[in-house]
């Protein structure tokens, strides 16, 4: 019995060592103390008071317990090491890391970081104050549109003056669409945001290092991209890696106290500038993300989301152009109906006109702008027409609608377009323009530009053509083509010359060409333009000849065929006559008809 009892109070007793020990290792890390001496001391008088030592315990739990108490004087803090790597490896949604970003730490500085976002309240119109806060956004507490940019801060401890590196990251994509597609400065849209934090005056916003869009960026984000910051300056803003959908920047600073903030927005993207459904407003549920991957290398990585709900519901758009054909000069309109779950699409619609000239092109961004108009609202929705656009050549057309809300809307800004051409109030917005139809005058004119319509034979001749289009086309422009036929009726011999060129609507002069005995004749054919329909002239343009001056010498001669002009009584005589014409007649013909008197 005595050998059993010393057995079970050996067991005591090493519990009770083990007990101390747990406790020492607790006193040690909360005082800071880096031996284990006092833990000897009182295992050395538990030994005394008891009469035993660890020479005859048995109890192998004790002995590694007691190894396990030495480990802390050669660790350290493995929480905080452990911190340093992520606190939400799923971020939140369960799909798992968003990418290899660099947030081991790289040095053992005391440097910590808090991330916070903007509240700015639910109601309308949208709030333009901050309260700044490390939960979600969601629409209990956030009201925000595509197009947005959402104030956020990093509230930076236990800096020295100095330099300093802080690494942030947002979510660029989340499930298919664009969530954060840049970085803008901080109070872009909430004007009101501040700082937040005592000890911090104001802000600075930098404007030396614009904030890079990224590979991930639309083609044109605002210019209004710069970091702020309380208590330092900003040297340097450059892009880190981008992975797994995720953009990571880094924040180069110099703080000049303890604490420091730096704050910047996140871009909602739009479908503005991404296209129908494709901004962060048609994320189907899942919440994105601004990251805080590290600062100074460390301080632990963290995140605060954004759900998607936060973000105001994008508007339908329906558009109709008001005709589905014109013609060059006509005057057309768009019409564009909004609607929705969130009242009235309170605001206004930009229209634009993009063309093309083979086929019907949607107009997804650029074109012409044709003017911008109020919404007319509705209960759920409203209706805006555009300015007239006067058409200003053939080709195919089709328009735009920009939805831009005003504060008290609950929706975001929205787009219509499409390359269907309209028919029926069938939703197009496209309509094709044909050319004018023109017509072509001409006039015969002579050496000395008289118009004539009759030359003498080898007289050197003329055209030239007027053509005429509408007041809406215009003066026509472009060529014309002369032909001149060798017959007066414009059925044969044809030779076309080179075209002449209109000045004014009107091409002169032709080739020239030289009448003939049997008459020439003339036509033109206009040869068109993106305006204007090609046109020939009506008829046949004849010149009628012009017989040349004739002269008649005679000579009469006897039977000898000398000539004579006296003859005896009873001898028999004959004339003769020679005609003369003129060079450009050339050796007259015909017959001469003489008369003996």
């Amino acid at each position: 019995m005595t050998g059993s009892n010393d057995k079970h109070r050996t067991k005591r007793i090493h519990r009770l060592k083990r007990g101390l020990a747990i406790l020492g290792l607790v006193a040690l890390l909360a005082l800071g103390f880096a031996s284990a001496g006092a833990l000897a001391r009182g295992s050395s008088l538990l030994d005394a008071i008891t009469g035993s030592t660890d020479t005859t315990a048995t109890d192998t739990g004790a002995a590694s317990d007691s190894t396990s108490a030495a480990a802390p004087t050669t660790s350290a803090d493995t929480t905080t090491a452990a911190d340093t790597t992520t606190t939400d490896t799923t971020n939140g949604n369960g799909k798992g890391p968003k990418g290899s970003l660099n947030t081991a730490p790289t040095s053992g500085g005391n440097a910590a970081a808090s991330p916070d976002q903007c509240a700015n309240g639910s109601g309308l119109p949208q709030g333009m104050t901050c309260t700044w806060q490390n939960g979600d956004l969601n629409p209990q507490n956030s009201f925000y549109r595509e197009g947005d940019s959402v104030p956020h801060r990093e509230v930076v401890t236990g800096l020295t003056n100095g330099p300093h590196v802080l690494i942030i990251a947002y979510d660029t994509i989340q499930n298919g669409k664009h969530a954060y597609d840049y970085l803008t400065t901080y109070n872009r849209t909430i004007t009101g945001a501040d700082a937040g934090v005592a000890g911090c005056s104001g802000l600075t916003t930098d404007s030396l290092h614009q904030i890079p869009a990224g590979a991930d960026a639309p083609a044109s984000p605002v210019a209004n991209r710069y970091m702020s910051i309380c208590n330092g300056s900003i040297t340097d803003v450059k892009l880190g890696t981008l992975a797994a959908d995720q953009q990571q920047i880094e924040i180069d600073f110099t703080s000049t106290a303890s604490t420091a903030v730096i704050a910047w927005g996140g871009h909602v993207a739009s479908d503005v500038d991404w296209g129908i459904g494709n901004g962060a407003g048609s994320i189907n549920g899942s919440p994105y993300h601004m990251f805080l991957t590290s600062i100074d290398g460390g301080g632990g990585a963290q995140d605060r989301q954004m759900k998607a709900s936060a973000i105001a519901p994008v508007a339908s758009v329906v558009t109709n152009a008001s005709s589905g054909t014109a013609t060059v000069g006509a005057h057309v309109h768009d019409t564009a109906t909004l609607s929705g779950n969130a009242g009235g699409t309170s605001g206004s619609v930009a229209f634009f006109v993009c063309s093309d000239p083979s086929s019907f092109v949607a107009c997804a961004s650029g074109g012409t702008s044709v003017g911008s108009t109020s919404v007319t609202t509705s209960t759920n929705g409203g209706t805006a027409q555009s300015p007239d656009f006067v058409v200003p050549g053939t080709g195919f057309y089709c328009f735009r609608a920009e939805y831009t809300p005003d504060a008290s809307s609950g929706y975001s800004a929205a787009l219509g377009y499409n390359a269907t051409q309209q028919s029926a109030n069938n939703g197009g917005e496209c309509f094709s323009v044909t050319k004018l139809d023109s017509s072509v005058t001409t006039a015969i004119h002579n050496a000395a530009h008289a118009v004539i319509t009759s030359a003498a034979i080898g007289a050197t001749v003329h055209d030239s053509a007027t053509v005429t289009g509408t007041q809406a086309g215009g003066t026509p422009t472009g060529t014309v083509t002369f032909t001149v036929y060798s017959s007066p009726d414009c059925t044969t011999g044809g030779v076309a010359g080179t075209p002449v060129a209109l000045s004014g609507g009107v091409a002169d002069p032709s080739q020239t060409a030289v009448q003939t005995a049997g008459g020439i004749s003339f036509s033109a054919h206009y040869n068109g333009s993106t305006t204007y329909n090609e046109s020939t002239s009506v008829g046949c343009e004849q010149l009628s000849p012009v017989k040349l001056d004739s002269s008649v010498t005679t000579a009469i001669h006897n039977a000898a065929h000398a000539v004579i002009t006296s003859a005896a009584i009873g001898a028999t005589v004959h004339d003769s006559a020679t005609v003369t014409g003129t060079q450009a007649g050339g050796t007259p013909t015909g017959t001469v008809t003489f008369t003996v008197y």
